[in-house]
């Protein structure tokens, strides 16, 4: 993944490299395999997504940049009782 996306930056000669773009890949390579979504900026968002990178569907992980889709998924979610547990019935 680290490989594919510091080729998507150099085969793309309208944008170049930054300092910060590889902490950047290395949070993506550490999410996008192995979680089902993945939130972040917009420039990394695109990078991941676009074809012919398409890390989103390789590694079947949603990638989302806009925070009212982050809301949205997050919302389709179960939600786990989040009521707080009675210590003096534990004891």
């Amino acid at each position: 993944m680290l490989a594919t996306l510091h080729a998507a930056v150099r085969a793309n000669k309208g944008r170049k490299f930054k300092p910060n773009d590889l902490p950047d890949f290395d949070h993506a390579a550490a999410a996008v395999g192995y979680c089902d979504a993945f939130f972040t900026d917009h420039k990394l968002c695109k990078l991941l997504t676009l074809p012919p990178v398409g890390l989103d569907t390789a590694f079947v992980c949603r990638v989302m940049s806009d925070v009212g889709d982050a809301v949205d998924w997050l919302g389709v979610l179960p939600h786990a009782d989040r009521t707080p547990k009675d210590s003096a019935a534990r004891a």
